[in-house]
């Protein structure tokens, strides 16, 4: 089961909304080198420790990075403040794609199927 937390995501204008990462997400962030914000098991838990949080509108454009992985292909990972944001893009005259990280996963397997043909 995927344990999904809230954090506060920082927009440029300093206004906090309520976006959810999953466990995946959250290790990612870290393996990027970043710190994650103290999480919430629920956006209303948020709301309570940041009172100015509201939940995230549908017309907000996040700030995100593109993670590209050899088999899964590529993702959009929020970044959650400005100065994390300055932190992972790339800046000068160093052209994307930054050089490849490591990663660990657990992938399991929870499905399976078969071959199978039409028959005549």
């Amino acid at each position: 089961m995927v344990a999904t937390q809230w954090y506060a995501y920082a927009d440029a204008a300093g206004t906090k909304y309520g976006i959810a990462l999953n466990d995946v997400q959250q290790g990612m962030y870290v393996a990027l080198g970043l710190t994650l914000p103290t999480a919430y098991a629920t956006l209303s838990a948020l709301q309570s420790a940041i009172p100015a949080a509201v939940p995230y509108p549908a017309g907000l454009q996040s700030r995100y990075v593109n993670i590209t992985s050899p088999f899964f292909g590529s993702a959009e990972l929020v970044i959650l403040t400005v100065a994390d944001f300055a932190t992972v893009y790339p800046t000068g005259a160093t052209p994307l794609p930054e050089p490849a990280f490591v990663y660990t996963d657990a992938p399991q397997i929870t499905g399976a199927a078969d071959e199978q043909r039409l028959s005549n």
